[in-house]
């Protein structure tokens, strides 16, 4: 699978408004806010800024949440199918990684962990086939 496909697939299993998604600079006003919108400038999120307040960061951070999912998506893709025996996989180190990419799949989609599981293994056997 080309990771063109692979970002296919993970944007087509998305739940969230499509991204990606991009910050718009904070402008001047009585409760100043960082916006976070489309592509296409539809509205998704705000972030307010308050004293002592990282801001501009968190809505850094939530611009780029689409991004990181789909590359989390395409790592434990390739990462989860066990015909890839890449090195330290068998390790605690390695299985930890496997694990810490399922659990951000989880939190980001609202799935439990064996949802996730059984979709991935079941897209690296249909691919298999």
């Amino acid at each position: 699978m080309t990771n063109e496909t692979k970002v296919a697939v993970a944007t087509k299993r998305a739940q969230h408004t499509p991204g990606p998604w991009k910050l718009e600079s904070a402008k001047p006003a009585r409760f100043p806010e960082y916006r976070i919108l489309t592509a296409t400038d539809r509205y998704v999120a705000s972030v307010s800024i308050m004293a002592h307040n990282p801001a501009q960061a968190d809505a850094r951070l939530i611009a780029a949440a689409p991004n990181l999912l789909t590359v989390v998506q395409i790592a434990y893709t390739i990462l989860a199918d066990i015909r890839h025996q890449w090195p330290g996989r068998h390790t605690e180190e390695g299985q930890g990684a496997l694990v810490a990419m399922c659990e951000a799949i989880c939190a980001a989609t609202g799935r439990d962990a064996q949802e996730v599981q059984d979709e991935y293994t079941n897209a690296n056997v249909a691919r298999a086939a």
